[in-house]
């Protein structure tokens, strides 16, 4: 049999060609009139799966996923496509990650692109999403200075205080706000200057904030106790 037929998936007619046989029991061609009747060729799809890799981003941030971040498993288990033709990378796309978390199945391949003469018509293609993590975004709090007279209750301003994000200014993303910090601080008896003795405890916040989606580390801010004015 001979086939010049069959290099991409389709039906081609009358492909299979017979050229010569061979028999047994005291066969001989010269005691036939032999003729030939060729044959059809099918060529079925290749089976190879793509399976998307878990990805990770941190709140806040536009998702980017990376579309070459995933495997390919052939019809014979590895991860070789014949010819040499290749997968290079694949289209993802994730509706999940709003908030901080892990998701499931949530990065899912609708193609690829390939090269060294790769068809999508000679395989049979099927796909694997993979899981979206959402880390918290780091964000500090830090308190300013502030100041009392000597004698006078310590009423901490809970608005005195900076936000630093992951990028280095003061905005959270989608417009979230802190709004304004807990304080405490049990220094400042007397007159003097106290480093780091105002502690941030906590916050609330607004614009759909939601401290769960955040990792927040503070740093304490100074005390001075100002000497109180009295006439003689």
């Amino acid at each position: 049999l001979n086939t010049d037929a069959g290099a991409n998936v389709g039906a081609y007619a009358d492909a299979i060609a017979i050229t010569g046989q061979a028999g047994s029991n005291g066969f001989s061609a010269s005691n036939y009139d032999l003729s030939y009747v060729t044959g059809d060729l099918v060529v079925s799809p290749r089976a190879v799966t793509l399976t998307a890799l878990p990805q990770e981003r941190i709140y806040g941030d536009a998702i980017v996923l990376e579309d070459t971040a995933f495997t390919v498993t052939d019809l014979d288990g590895d991860n070789a496509l014949p010819n040499g033709e290749l997968i290079d990378t694949v289209i993802l796309n994730t509706d999940a990650g709003a908030n901080v978390g892990a998701y499931a199945d949530a990065i899912a391949i609708t193609g690829q692109a390939g090269s060294n003469g790769f068809s999508a018509t000679n395989y049979d293609l099927s796909y694997v999403s993979a899981d979206l993590v959402v880390n918290q975004r780091a964000v500090t709090l830090t308190p300013l200075q502030q100041e009392r007279a000597y004698g006078d209750t310590m009423v901490l301003d809970e608005t005195a205080f900076t936000v630093t994000d992951l990028d280095g200014d003061g905005a959270l993303p989608n417009g979230e706000v802190i709004d304004t910090v807990i304080l405490n601080s049990d220094a400042g008896g007397d007159v003097g200057a106290y480093g780091e003795a105002i502690t941030v405890t906590g916050q609330f916040g607004s614009n759909g904030f939601s401290v769960s989606n955040y990792e927040l580390s503070y740093v304490a801010g100074d005390l001075v106790v100002n000497p109180r004015a009295v006439t003689l």
